[in-house]
């Protein structure tokens, strides 16, 4: 159905990163938010973000039945899926990410349509495209490097099909490198910061790569104004930073703002299995679209 928000918005995985910045961002805008969270201790970590949402628990983002009935109960115009995945370690990783990436936008996406729901956005990655030295926009191939980004290319591909035959008007999300309060302290920003302020040494490999952070908030920014886009939304839509950074900056930019006399250390760590030197996004169709632009 074509709307311009502020609607009926339920964010499932409203206790993680971007969920939890989304849900506080539909409701400053005015939407009536349901938070869909694995359990009531999530959504107690973060009441300032949730705070205003009505909560309703998903134990199990594979559980069809009991999301359709949620949905089904809250009436959502618009579902946006932020199921995500702690990266570990281990032969558990390859199930964790199958699940989060691909089954569980499958089982998002049919719930909306046994609900009634018209419309969903589902959140995609960055990582889905091959890698290149330029900013990626929509059109760049297709082509992981990770088994994470390949489940993320698995879980598009769902999406596609419930957008082209079953009818539902779903937009892939693409963020790129995302931080924010609330992030698990594993990505390299948190890390950063968090060993600067304790006076740790910051561990890299090689420190060149180069990226474009994008802020929690401003991705939440895109996100809302995506759900409550007037006419059918985009297909497909990346979401970066506006600035790119080498690893090694961002260091230095944590031990010079923590006054830290941590000791930054590049070229001592090996690099990450499928990791890129130089990952950036291009993020002009969002600005076409949306009018979208990041302001941090």
């Amino acid at each position: 159905a074509p709307m311009r928000g502020p609607g009926r918005a339920a964010v499932i995985g409203a206790a993680g990163l971007v969920g939890s910045a989304l849900a506080r961002q539909l409701l400053d805008d005015g939407w009536e938010v349901t938070a869909i969270v694995r359990d009531a201790r999530s959504a107690a970590q973060f009441p300032d973000a949730l705070n205003g949402a009505r909560l309703a628990t998903l134990p199990d983002a594979l559980d069809g039945e009991t999301l359709a009935a949620v949905l089904r109960e809250c009436r959502p115009q618009v579902v946006i899926s932020c199921v995500g995945v702690l990266s570990g370690s281990g032969a558990r990783v390859a199930r964790a990410y199958g699940d989060a990436n691909c089954t569980a936008v499958s089982v998002a996406l049919d719930a909306c349509v046994r609900s009634d729901v018209g419309r969903a956005v589902v959140l995609g990655s960055g990582f889905e495209y091959a890698p290149a030295n330029h900013p990626l926009d929509e059109k760049d191939p297709i082509g992981p490097t990770t088994l994470y980004g390949a489940t993320k290319v698995a879980g598009t591909a769902v999406a596609r099909y419930f957008r082209s035959a079953a009818g539902l008007d779903v937009s892939l999300a693409r963020p790129f490198s995302l931080y924010g309060p609330r992030a698990r302290t594993t990505g390299f920003v948190p890390y950063a910061i968090t060993s600067a302020l304790s006076g740790r040494p910051i561990e890299m490999s090689a420190g060149t790569q180069q990226r474009d952070y994008l802020y929690v908030g401003d991705l939440a920014d895109g996100l809302v104004r995506l759900a409550g886009h007037e006419g059918p939304m985009p297909e497909t839509l990346n979401f970066a930073g506006p600035a790119e950074h080498s690893l090694l900056d961002l260091a230095v930019l944590a031990v010079e703002l923590a006054g830290s006399t941590a000791e930054i250390r590049p070229g001592v760590r090996a690099e990450n299995a499928g990791d890129r030197p130089i990952f950036l996004g291009d993020s002009r169709l969002a600005a076409e679209v949306l009018d979208w632009r990041p302001t941090h």
